[in-house]
């Protein structure tokens, strides 16, 4: 076992007795945080439904909407505009 009297040792250390304390007992603490938040996270995902395939209907609702004019991002403002005239200004 090393000694603190390891030049090793004297490098990894985070100061006085005291400072390394409260250092390790943060870390224990967010530790803890995350795992909680693990066991959380987990839970909820257990809970989701499972992804159910896509019903005939749904297939062809999807195609609908995909085929229609809001497909085109150009005309997501409405029917296709000629644009303005700038001779008139």
């Amino acid at each position: 076992m090393a000694s603190s009297a390891d030049p090793w040792m004297r490098e990894s250390s985070f100061g006085a007795g005291s400072e390394a304390q409260h250092h390790s007992s943060a870390i224990q603490r967010k530790i803890t945080i995350l795992g909680t938040r693990l066991d959380s996270l987990q839970a909820l995902l257990i809970k989701l439904p499972t992804k159910q395939p896509l019903t005939e209907k749904e297939t062809q609702i999807a195609s609908a909407l995909n085929m229609s004019s809001f497909g085109n991002g150009d005309n997501l403002l409405g029917p296709d505009t000629k644009p303005a005239d700038d001779s008139r200004v």
